[in-house]
């Protein structure tokens, strides 16, 4: 019967034949065009959204600097930059810690931090030993320019005796930063021209060479002590706090010079 068919009808079969073959190639094409147009689609929207993510820019801009756990502490001055003066360690023998102290107002004060200095007397930048953020800085008569900068962990790293600054307070700054140019103080005038570095944990200064190459989390809580300390703060307040009592109380001297002429006229009186 199909044979017959095939007999009287040939275009037909022939049109059939291709028919099996036109529907797969149209599928295929039509799902072709599908795929290419979910691809361009979702790389649109993708290039939106990165667009929208950085609306003004913040990728072309210098990113803010965070420290890093791994980030170790690092000296603050350059190799050719030596240490003049130690930290004063209770345990060091009796030679380095008299070498640890410095003479200032006829007192004797240890020293919390460690002095940088050249052998040429020459000055030298003083860097960020880690990154962070400047939460003081500015200038006191009695130790320079002065920077302080916050860390993670209740750190705190002290720069002072600088002869000026390249930062202010509220700034960002990565570690080996430029912050300043080391100078005199008044503090420490045999010291000349030099850089003096602090650590501070909780509020403690703690020696800085125990934990160079260390991170801010080696560093163990301190507790807190009443000791004569070499800090920028505690000379300056105690040069104010002597000053403002020589201003309100008089000498023992005067008040005997004062009070003797009053002695002698009752002797005279008591005589007439």
């Amino acid at each position: 019967m199909r044979e017959e068919e095939k007999q009287k009808n040939p275009l037909k079969a022939k049109w059939y034949k291709k028919k099996r073959w036109v529907y797969p190639a149209v599928y295929l094409g039509f799902a072709a065009v599908i795929l290419a147009s979910v691809l361009w689609y979702q790389n649109s929207i993708g290039e939106k959204l990165n667009e929208e993510s950085d609306p003004i820019g913040f990728e072309d801009q210098d990113s803010v600097p965070v420290m890093s756990d791994s980030e170790v502490l690092k000296s603050p001055v350059s190799d050719e930059v030596t240490v003049q003066r130690k930290f004063y360690d209770s345990e060091a023998s009796e030679a380095d810690q008299e070498a640890a102290l410095v003479f200032y107002n006829n007192t004797y004060f240890q020293n919390k931090g460690l002095n940088y200095a050249t052998e040429s007397g020459e000055p030298f930048d003083v860097m960020a030993s880690l990154s962070g953020k400047v939460v003081d800085a500015g200038q006191d008569p009695l130790v320079g320019y002065f920077v302080h900068i916050e860390h993670d962990n209740g750190v705190v790293t002290h720069y002072s005796s600088l002869e000026n600054l390249q930062v202010e307070k509220g700034d960002t700054v990565k570690q080996g930063d430029v912050l300043g140019t080391a100078g005199m103080s008044l503090l420490d005038k045999e010291a000349q021209v030099h850089a003096h570095f602090e650590v501070r944990k909780d509020g403690v200064a703690v020696n800085p060479e125990d934990y160079f190459n260390k991170t801010v989390t080696d560093i163990p809580a301190q507790k807190q002590e009443v000791d004569e300390t070499l800090t920028d703060e505690d000379a300056a307040d105690e040069t104010d706090v002597e000053a403002e009592e020589e201003n309100a109380n008089p000498s023992s001297e005067t008040q005997t010079d004062d009070a003797q002429p009053q002695e002698n006229s009752v002797e005279d009186e008591d005589q007439s």
